[in-house]
């Protein structure tokens, strides 16, 4: 994600040796309810499947997006976009026939009296959306990442009615639209200095923790997620970073499990110049060595960077 609204593609090439980041041309997107000339800005994007859901702070709609295909689905709000509405975007599949019904679930967490609206993508009504049941409400304390593994969303959120507030992984079933089995984090503990979740390979999920009390930073890794049986944790990397090369509390990395490499995105702020920063890519792998590069690109304003493991597939979004 970029300043300027849009998506920069990016490769990392040569984990094994001196790596390099290859960058392709940024990506945007033009609204075509201007007549295809304005831009579209993107401020928020969640991708799962290979599509990629995004909004803009300026607008009343979203769309889904695939980039391989170039289909598009632009959706209206059923009221107007804050920028605290969180959008997931997941899909119920037919074990029978693998047809999979791509839905987007949208609600505030701020206000307890929002609607909670599920906007089927694959409906043949345009703009199809419905109101789902608040004893199956997902507004409960948000507190961090959001990401999609097999269809179904996770994120992080409080058990509130423990004495120390005990975290957990969050689940949204697109399936039966409804809260899923919650997924507990390998220990609790008081304090979490940095706390963050990710995807890797799109079997299994990643959680990078680092205590209060210790300078080191630990990688846990799920076996594949399975509904039918109950998740477990292992240990893949234990790394002592300085405190400028950690992962930022609820940042985005990315693992190779195989490699035990670990990829991070950190911001430098220039001294000199207010609100005038660089986003560096940094490598680290089991020695803890870090290598730091130069995304290249400068950036102004307040928008953060969001890393997407990005997998392009040819899944339609067309209505049935």
């Amino acid at each position: 994600m970029s300043n300027s609204f849009t998506i920069l593609p990016m490769s990392i090439i040569n984990l094994n040796g001196t790596p390099s980041v290859k960058r392709k041309r940024e990506v945007g997107l033009l609204d075509r309810h201007h007549n295809n000339s304005y831009r579209f800005h993107i401020a928020q994007v969640f991708h799962c499947d290979g599509l990629l859901l995004c909004a803009s702070y300026k607008e009343s709609r979203f769309l889904v997006w695939n980039r391989l295909t170039n289909q598009s689905i632009w959706t209206q709000f059923n009221k107007r976009y804050t920028g605290f509405t969180y959008l997931f975007l997941g899909y119920n599949e037919d074990r029978k026939s693998c047809n999979k019904s791509y839905k987007v679930l949208s609600f505030d967490p701020i206000s307890m009296m929002s609607d909670v609206v599920i906007h089927d993508l694959n409906s043949e009504v345009s703009d199809s959306c419905r109101t789902i049941d608040n004893d199956n409400h997902p507004g409960l304390p948000h507190i961090g990442q959001s990401l999609s593994l097999k269809g179904n969303t996770y994120w992080f959120d409080i058990d509130e009615t423990k004495m120390h507030l005990g975290i957990f992984l969050n689940k949204f079933d697109f399936s039966t639209e409804k809260l899923g089995r919650r997924l507990l984090l390998p220990y609790q503990c008081r304090e979490y200095e940095n706390l963050s979740v990710s995807v890797v390979r799109e079997e299994k999920l990643s959680v990078s923790i680092q205590r209060g009390i210790t300078s080191k930073t630990e990688i846990w890794v799920t076996d594949q997620i399975d509904e039918t049986k109950v998740v477990s944790w292992s240990k893949v990397l234990v790394l002592d970073l300085s405190r400028d090369h950690q992962i930022t509390h609820f940042g985005s990395f990315l693992l190779d499990e195989e490699k035990k490499v670990v990829m991070c995105y950190e911001t430098w702020y220039d001294p000199e110049e207010e609100n005038k920063s660089k986003e560096m890519i940094y490598i680290v792998g089991e020695d803890s060595k870090v290598t730091e590069l130069d995304l290249g690109v400068d950036i102004t304003g307040r928008y953060g960077q969001t890393i997407l493991n990005y997998t392009p597939k040819f899944g339609s979004i067309e209505p049935d």
